[in-house]
């Protein structure tokens, strides 16, 4: 049990008053705290906001801006001293990640244990958040991969061979790195993926088959941390211009809106990053595979077709 406070979020020395960590747990990715506000300050902030609500307030039997604060504290109390506990929470939070120097993978937690404050002189709050894990990238060395190659041209066997050496070289990579990953994360992905599957098949997921996606989802996930990781030690990127070529082939797709889809990803960076995405990939693992030892095995059409043939 550990029980420290908040330093002054305009980065003055001393304390923020009545705000502590009562509790601070790490697991692994997961942070939890456990944060204390101090009934007064709660209490003090409800009632200026009940206030200045008064200062407007209609409620039958008194002119509007003239009800007694008891009564405006009646009609608008508990709604008040939740967003207040809300607010509170919330700007809490972001003090927490500054001083810890946390980044978080994805929005925290927020879950208010105790609203009703008279009775301990507190309100705790309880934040949930997880942090990327840490990967070391070593010498991207020493993997061996088999290109298949096809006696005669095909198009479709040509991107299966390309297709199967990708997924030779992750799984190198996945035996090389083990990590951690967000469960937050893979938990996404997994929704992600049942969904899919669900909306293509009209099946429902049984526990079996469940357990194998979540499987899948857990490998992707760590191989788009691991992918990113490289691609940020090693500087690579996405040169502008492919990115905006790619996002005019998608405004093509709609003629009659393309202004309208290429306004909303030049508006919208998370959008934008989802498209470039396989952009990305792709330049990591043309940075990979040529530090690859690739022996090349050429096969006939049909011996290709047998050993890569989707099941």
């Amino acid at each position: 049990m550990q029980s420290n406070r908040l330093k002054n979020p305009n980065g003055e020395n001393g304390t923020m008053a009545g705000i502590r960590i009562v509790d601070e747990q790490i697991e692994g990715l997961t942070h939890t705290y456990r944060v204390s506000l101090d009934a007064s300050r709660v209490a003090e902030t409800v009632n200026i906001k009940l206030k200045e609500i008064g200062r407007k307030a209609c409620i039958p039997g008194f002119r509007p801006g003239h009800a007694p604060l008891s009564l405006v504290r009646k009609h608008h109390g508990d709604r008040v001293r939740e967003a207040v506990v809300d607010r509170l929470a919330i700007s809490v939070t972001r003090m927490l990640i500054a001083e810890k120097n946390i980044e978080p993978t994805r929005r925290p937690k927020i879950h208010v244990e105790q609203e009703d404050a008279s009775s301990s002189g507190e309100v705790l709050f309880s934040l949930l958040l997880e942090v990327p894990p840490k990967v070391e990238i070593g010498p991207l060395s020493g993997f061996r991969l088999r290109q298949l190659r096809a006696t005669e041209d095909d198009t479709v066997l040509a991107e299966w061979a390309n297709a199967d050496l990708r997924r030779q070289l992750f799984d190198k990579l996945m035996e090389r790195y083990d990590f951690p990953v967000p469960k937050d994360m893979v938990e996404n992905e997994y929704e992600r993926i049942v969904h899919g599957f669900e909306a293509e098949v009209g099946e429902t997921v049984d526990t079996e088959f469940a357990v194998e996606m979540r499987g899948i989802a857990e490998r992707r996930i760590r191989l788009a941390i691991l992918l990113t990781e490289i691609g940020r030690v090693h500087d690579i990127q996405v040169p502008r211009a492919e990115v905006e070529a790619l996002v005019e082939r998608q405004a093509e797709r709609d003629p009659a809106h393309q202004a309208e889809i290429i306004d909303y990803y030049l508006d919208h960076p998370t959008a934008l990053a989802e498209l470039q995405s396989p952009l990305f990939e792709d330049r990591v693992v043309a940075f990979l595979l040529k530090r690859c030892e690739i022996e090349e095995v050429e096969l006939s059409n049909e011996e290709l077709r047998k050993a890569l043939a989707p099941a």
